[in-house]
């Protein structure tokens, strides 16, 4: 009977493109699941780099608000950033400045703090942020503990020395302002110092590159740079140090503890010392006018 034919061959066709187009969505359903279970390295890869993207975008978003004062704003768009990619320590010290912008310390401390976990190796720049942050409030007490814990793990220890030995002046602690300053001028004139400390920056720069780690290693580990420092125009090095305007501001600043001391004499070679470095600055040059109508 004609009516037992009720599907033509056309119908047929088209049912079992239908059929097989469910087939493979199932199939493809399938295979990312199987994807999803096995997750091949770039699949994680991609997603990694998903996650990583839209965290940079938020965390932008985030600085687009520092720079417009919306602190509260900014602070929201750094914890979005870091729900989605924990890893962005960037973010956790923007909102560390964030928190102390809004008077919120307490809790810029402990976002330091947090951050100093993640990344032991670079604890330093959270604690000399910390000790700007009480600087700033002229909290100086507790702005120079901040600037010792970053001495501690700092490769180049100069700037928090400077930092410390101000916070002393302030506090008027003459002897530690001057053990810091003396400190300062070592750590940034000393050319084995600073070789030492750029080795111990690049054994964390350099982490995912095992020869280079283990070069460094061998060479902290010696401990002696004479070689290093026999090839290098220590000539060059001098005549850099000798043009450094920050040192002649804490030859300065040295001058004007002993001249407050009464000691002229020696406040007038700091300040000598100074403009010899930068026969520009002003300061140093009113200060030592001064210092040579009191002797």
């Amino acid at each position: 009977m004609s009516h037992s034919y009720s599907i033509t061959p056309v119908d047929r066709t088209i049912d079992l493109g239908i059929r097989n187009f469910l087939i493979i969505i199932w199939l493809g359903l399938l295979v990312f699941g199987i994807f999803t279970l096995i997750q091949p390295k770039w699949l994680v890869d991609a997603s990694v780099l998903g996650r990583e993207s839209e965290a940079l975008d938020l965390k932008k978003q985030g600085d687009d608000f520092m720079n417009e004062g919306n602190y509260s704003a900014a602070v929201n768009r750094y914890e979005v950033a870091l729900e989605t990619d924990s890893e962005l320590q960037t973010a956790l010290g923007n909102m560390a400045i964030a928190y102390a912008k809004m008077g919120k310390l307490s809790q810029a401390e402990l976002t330091i703090s947090q951050l100093v976990k993640k990344i032991p190796e670079r604890a330093w720049v959270g604690y000399i942020n910390l000790g700007d942050i009480f600087l700033g409030r002229q909290e100086y007490s507790k702005a120079r503990e901040y600037y010792k814990k970053s001495i501690e793990s700092s490769p180049f220890p100069g700037n928090a020395y400077m930092f410390a030995g101000y916070c002393s002046m302030k506090l008027d602690e003459t002897d530690k302002a001057l053990e810091y300053y003396n400190l300062t001028l070592k750590n940034k004139t000393d050319f084995e110092l600073l070789y030492k400390g750029s080795l111990r920056r690049d054994h964390f720069n350099y982490a995912g590159d095992e020869e280079t780690v283990n070069e460094i290693e061998e060479q902290l580990l010696l401990g002696k740079y004479d070689q290093v420092i026999a090839n290098y125009d220590e000539t060059i090095f001098m005549q850099t140090v000798s043009r450094d305007h920050n040192i002649a501001k804490i030859y300065n600043d040295v001058g004007i503890i002993y001249y407050n001391n009464s000691n002229f004499a020696h406040a007038e070679k700091f300040f000598l010392q100074a403009l010899k470095i930068d026969p520009t600055l002003t300061t140093a040059r009113q200060n030592l006018a001064r210092t040579q109508v009191n002797q």
